[in-house]
């Protein structure tokens, strides 16, 4: 019976952290954060009944509180590896805190250390304007608070450019739509920033310069791989200019296509259209956040997204922050 047992724990602890491994390798985060609250209502399980003791529980659900932030870093596994001892550590003081004195001692702990964590994105000390220059265009980039600053991307007259938003999603605005390639963001770094960009020598600002410069002074790198794409197909030309030009926004199809790339992350390409088509549509379309919603009302417009053909690949171009290991949050 003595065996039977010890062998009950050792295959109930090495099949808890296998689940969290497989769910690791193959979902994302979310299913991840699931599979820790499973094993951990396990390990309370077996301690509720005496098959473990509050060490060992204490140990474990440590590790699993580090194991817990692994997607709030970059990095290799080994790379990872530090944090996660370092996470631990802290996993095992707030244990203290907790049988020390109550568990929502703990808690109340652990929201403090985050706030103050927090506080310098919150509302940066560092606001040092830098500076950097091209030959069409002159440009600052400061840290601004998330408090009490909103996401935009304003273009006056093509003479000046000013985005606010998060340090990663920048080069995605910058970026010009293409054909066969999709931009989107690795958001690791929660600061956020507000760039200025003003024309220099009377020159039109060269977007593929101004991207160029702002990944080099900030230190940002990208990854490239090809994935499965959907098509955008006009079935009927008369839905789409029905609609009076007044009450609506006129648009191209590749501002549609960038639109469904960046807003709903969606991966379409054009299905041998030409991109500078111009159609209407009503400006309460933008306001669903569904994608699924939004390419149905765009069969009103004679406007389709063929989605069960995945024949063709599209080009995903990841921008991230390139630090060995970028910390958030516990």
């Amino acid at each position: 019976n003595y065996e039977y047992c010890r062998c009950q724990k050792i295959w109930g602890w090495w099949g808890g952290y296998g689940i969290i491994t497989v769910f690791y390798l193959i979902f994302d985060s979310f299913w991840l954060i699931v599979a820790v609250f499973i094993v951990l209502g396990y390990l309370m399980y077996l301690t509720r009944f005496g098959k473990i003791s509050e060490f060992y529980l204490v140990f474990f659900t440590s590790l699993l509180f580090g194991l817990l932030h692994i997607p709030n870093f970059n990095g290799s596994i080994i790379e990872k590896i530090p944090p996660i001892i370092q996470l631990s550590g802290f996993g095992m003081l707030l244990c203290f805190v907790s049988f020390r004195f109550k568990f929502l001692y703990a808690i109340a702990f652990h929201t403090i250390y985050n706030f103050i964590a927090v506080l310098p994105v919150l509302l940066p000390l560092d606001t040092d304007v830098v500076k950097f220059n091209g030959d069409s265009f002159s440009a600052q980039v400061k840290k601004v608070g998330i408090i009490g600053t909103t996401n935009s991307c304003n273009i006056l007259n093509e003479d000046t450019i000013k985005i606010v938003d998060f340090l990663t999603k920048i080069p995605v605005l910058l970026s010009r739509c293409k054909d066969n390639v999709q931009y989107e963001s690795k958001n690791t770094d929660l600061h956020k920033v507000e760039l200025t960009i003003i024309k220099q020598n009377n020159e039109r600002i060269s977007d593929e310069e101004v991207l160029k410069s702002f990944l080099s002074i900030n230190n940002i790198k990208t990854d490239t791989i090809l994935t499965p794409c959907f098509l955008i197909s006009v079935f009927d030309t008369t839905l789409l200019n029905q609609i009076s030009p007044e009450r609506n926004i006129r648009m191209s199809l590749s501002s549609l296509t960038e639109t469904l790339r960046q807003r709903y992350n969606h991966p379409v390409n054009l299905d041998n259209l030409t991109p500078n088509f111009v159609f209407y549509v009503d400006s309460k379309i933008f306001k669903i956040k569904s994608t699924s919603h939004f390419l149905q009302r765009l069969e009103n417009y004679g406007i389709k997204v063929i989605t069960d053909s995945t024949s063709h690949t599209l080009k995903k171009v990841t921008f991230y922050k390139d630090n060995s290991i970028t910390k958030t949050t516990h």
